[in-house]
């Protein structure tokens, strides 16, 4: 998939986010990364919320930002690992 083809199916606010804050484009096993391996379960639901919250406070998640509810653990783990200089 090239960058015209992904370009042509996000809206024109994902498009404007992806092209300000400059996001890779390409193949998924060149700009992601495996944080977590889980089986499926309320584990890795868990673990997904909680990166979807960190992603959406730090202004990187481009999906509706109102489906994100305000959580309290999240926000004291982020905290706790920010001040210890730890990025998950």
């Amino acid at each position: 998939m090239n960058i015209t083809t992904i370009t042509n199916t996000l809206t024109i606010s994902q498009n404007s986010h992806v092209t300000d804050v400059g996001h890779a484009f390409g193949p998924v096993t060149n700009i992601m990364d495996t944080v977590h391996i889980k089986k499926k379960g309320n584990m890795l639901n868990t673990l997904e919320r909680y990166f979807i919250y960190r992603e959406t406070l730090n202004g990187n998640h481009i999906n509706d930002k109102l489906t994100v509810q305000r959580n309290p653990i999240f926000e004291a783990l982020i905290r706790h690992n920010s001040l210890r200089g730890l990025h998950t």
